[in-house]
């Protein structure tokens, strides 16, 4: 007999599944079934499988159940991708902007639109060093991949938003390869700035002096190679400030490549977003805003540090302008003048 919540039911029927123990604390099989109700049992099991991927501690707990569940939904997507084939699953639409320029209110705006499909998964990163042939047996395989976009039905666009294709070099190959008629849709932000968006999301109750130190410790690392997979780490956040190079790679590949500016698109988000549907194919649509300001910059780099960004990344920034024959001295025309 079904309860007031079913999706709680089923949840804790998985943890109990294959577990010895009771389980004590409930609250996070509450979260859990909070995102699934009204949905059919199997975008229920694709979608608990991706909480899963980012809760190993909870999948650990219940590795079996895990398991069995995820056959279960392979067998079932398997099934569908036979009968609709690889090409008309994986995306042919990529939004490759940088983290904290606005694609989480892209993900909004796409999920809202008929005619766009992307998954409740914001980023998938399969062709980044997530995937297989980047990492080997620990990455993702090309039909894990497919599950994400299963769900699709008569959407003109399957789209994956993932920010770090945009800095992570061979991503725009290996997308090429499987998908050479994609769009691409690269949403870029001023440096300074979302570098301070991004910190004051991670760490909002540390101090000038810790940003500082953070920063500092960043360059070091950045310029002594030290690795650069931890994406919340100093080094890897200004690594991926470095991109110019992917974005003539893009640029190069792919015959549908467009390139918005995150301060435009905060200045006329609807314009920008009838672009976005142009481009794309699709009818215009807006029923915004979108926005999602979660992180606001309360801390700012001392000035000595602020100098010391712009003095590392000016030379990017001007590689990029050469690469899309676009001015962006917006960006620095205030920077303090680098000797």
């Amino acid at each position: 007999m079904e309860t007031a919540d079913p999706p709680f039911e089923r949840i804790l029927w998985f943890f109990k599944l294959f577990m010895d123990q009771e389980i004590s604390n409930l609250e996070p099989i509450h979260v859990i079934a909070s995102r699934f109700r009204g949905v059919p049992r199997e975008t229920f099991l694709y979608h608990l499988m991706h909480y899963l991927e980012t809760e190993p501690a909870l999948r650990d707990k219940a590795q079996n159940a895990y398991n069995v569940c995820l056959d279960i939904l392979f067998r079932k997507r398997a099934r569908k991708l036979l009968q609709r084939g690889i090409g008309d699953t994986l995306p042919n639409c990529f939004v490759i902007g940088q983290p904290r320029s606005g694609t989480t209110s892209l993900h909004a705006f796409f999920r809202s639109h008929p005619e766009i499909f992307v998954p409740i998964a914001k980023e998938v990163n399969y062709y980044s060093h997530f995937s297989k042939p980047v990492l080997g047996p620990h990455g993702m395989d090309l039909d894990y991949y497919l599950m994400y976009f299963m769900d699709a039905t008569t959407e003109r666009i399957r789209c994956d938003i993932s920010p770090y294709y945009i800095s992570e070099p061979g991503v725009a190959l290996r997308i090429f390869r499987d998908t050479p008629n994609a769009k691409i849709l690269a949403v870029l932000r001023e440096p300074i700035a979302r570098l301070t968006s991004m910190y004051n999301l991670a760490f909002p109750w540390t101090t000038q002096k810790d940003m500082d130190n953070w920063f500092l410790s960043g360059m070091e690392g950045l310029r002594a190679n030290a690795p650069r997979w931890n994406h919340t780490g100093p080094v890897s956040v200004l690594f991926h400030c470095f991109f110019a190079s992917q974005l003539s790679e893009y640029k190069r590949l792919f015959g549908n490549f467009k390139v918005f500016i995150f301060e435009d698109m905060m200045a006329s988000q609807e314009k920008c977003y009838n672009e976005i549907c142009d481009f794309l194919g699709v009818a215009r649509f807006y029923d915004g805003p979108y926005w999602e300001l979660r992180a606001p910059a309360k801390l700012r780099p001392s000035a000595a540090v602020t100098h010391a960004l712009q003095a590392l990344l000016l030379p990017e920034v001007k590689r990029m302008e050469a690469v899309l024959g676009r001015d962006l001295s917006r960006w620095y025309g205030e920077w303090t003048p680098v000797s």
